[in-house]
């Protein structure tokens, strides 16, 4: 069996959505002085690897804590993504037309410019049109290494919106998608249970033999 971490690690000076407070992580206690150790956690919900719930954008949208913990855990498969966006063309010619994962990762290589400037501009996205054909489609979720499935200008979001209105949840910033296999895996994408959450930074690996 095999496990790959898809998760980028917390810690201060890590990348950030433009406008998001930076990551801190203050010592509160120290081994030599307290017997012990414990950090101060600053950061936002939707920070690093994270899951984005229906509440994040839809008024009356479900939150992480009103949903089961099998939601987060299923079959997968990744799906190499153009670096023009993800296309309904493409996902009608790549998938079957009845879904055989809970889980659907894009793989678009974007994870590489993670920590540069760049990061948050001109990544691949989720069209409209393809974004309607995945929300029909009877997902868990779906994960992408890239910020968010829309453009960063967006002003209405339609991919978060059209999907999550479908329950879909939204995994964003993965990261080491290449190592994953072309067969079906097993994902497990557990968020943190912050009562009431929009989202949450997620612990998210795939399993394998």
């Amino acid at each position: 069996m095999k496990i790959i971490d898809l998760t980028h690690p917390l810690e201060p000076g890590m990348p950030v959505y433009p406008g998001t407070p930076p990551v801190k992580i203050e010592p509160l206690a120290a081994m030599e002085e307290d017997g012990f150790r414990e950090a101060r956690l600053h950061l936002t919900s939707h920070t690093g690897t994270h899951m984005d719930a229906p509440a994040h954008m839809l008024c009356g949208g479900k939150r992480l804590d009103e949903l089961n913990p099998e939601s987060f855990m299923g079959t997968a498969r990744c799906l190499r993504a153009e670096s023009g966006g993800v296309t309904a063309a493409r996902l009608e010619k790549e998938l079957p037309r009845t879904p055989d994962c809970d889980f659907l990762l894009l793989h678009t290589g974007w994870d590489r410019y993670w920590g540069r400037d760049d990061y948050f501009t001109g990544y691949p996205v989720i069209h409209a049109a393809a974004a309607t054909w995945l929300a029909a489609y009877g997902l868990k979720g779906i994960g992408l290494d890239t910020p968010s499935p829309d453009p960063m200008d967006s002003a209405d979001y339609p991919a978060h919106r059209i999907l999550l209105e479908k329950r879909i949840l939204l995994i964003e910033n993965l990261r080491g998608l290449d190592r994953l296999p072309e067969k079906e895996f097993r994902l497990i994408a557990l968020p943190l249970p912050i009562q009431g959450g929009d989202g949450a930074p997620a612990r998210v690996i795939a399993i394998f033999d």
